[in-house]
């Protein structure tokens, strides 16, 4: 078992996602959100990439796996990471549960990049909030990119006061959706700044507006509390 570098909050975090780790596919869970933003996330990904069948896909932060395996329906080859052991353990259930063959490991993403692996794609969705140093974190992204990849999708939080409103006061300790302690604000980062510390472009770029009533997903021209998007090499989008 990796040993992790200790971070008090980042430390905490895993704490919680271990103790939740039972409700990753239990709808009315604390999940529930990840789940509905699900719908966006494969459609954003498929219009981006195409066909991803065959394709060699690593998922960062998987969690429970509730992005890996509809990924794997479609025919990739998936690989999921976490540093969330129950999150793994209830990743690994589920597939097998469901017939999917998807590998999973307990890791970060810098332990996991120090095997020359490499991979069409790399999908980082709601987990750059977490980690304890995003500069560490992309560049080990990076490190697992194959020749002639897909580049990076990447889903977050912005750091505005919208989100502060939203994300932290609203969604953890008003509506109480998401467990208190998920998330902390400073550490969002905005669309610049990832693309900055990553030395990469964003070739799409759209925000993920929820509506409060009905508890769904839409995406948006407003980039202010959740986004997500495309990362390659070459420049063809500028980020606000």
């Amino acid at each position: 078992m990796p040993t992790f570098k200790k971070n008090h909050v980042f430390d905490e975090q895993i704490e919680l996602f271990d103790r939740d780790a039972d409700f990753w596919w239990k709808m009315g869970g604390p999940f529930d959100l990840l789940h509905a933003m699900n719908p966006l996330r494969i459609s954003f990904i498929t219009k981006c990439i195409g066909d991803v069948r065959d394709l060699r896909i690593l998922d960062i932060g998987c969690g429970g796996g509730i992005l890996s395996e509809p990924l794997a329906r479609l025919g990739a080859n998936v690989t999921g990471i976490d540093t969330s052991l129950g999150a793994i353990h209830a990743a690994r259930a589920h597939a097998e549960m469901m017939g999917l063959n998807i590998e999973y490991q307990h890791t970060t993403i810098e332990e996991f990049s120090k095997r020359d692996l490499g991979f069409d794609l790399i999908i980082a969705s709601e987990i750059i909030e977490h980690v304890p140093n995003p500069t560490s974190f992309l560049a080990a992204c990076k490190q697992q990119l194959a020749p002639n990849n897909k580049g990076i999708i990447l889903s977050t939080i912005n750091r505005t006061s919208k989100s502060y409103l939203g994300a932290i006061l609203g969604a953890e300790y008003i509506l109480r959706w998401v467990p208190r302690g998920t998330h902390e604000w400073n550490r969002f980062l905005k669309p610049s700044e990832i693309s900055g510390i990553a030395n990469m472009q964003w070739n799409e770029l759209k925000g993920l507006s929820l509506n409060l009533r009905s508890r769904e997903w839409s995406f948006s021209k407003d980039l202010t509390i959740n986004y997500i998007g495309w990362l390659k090499e070459q420049v063809n989008y500028s980020a606000p």
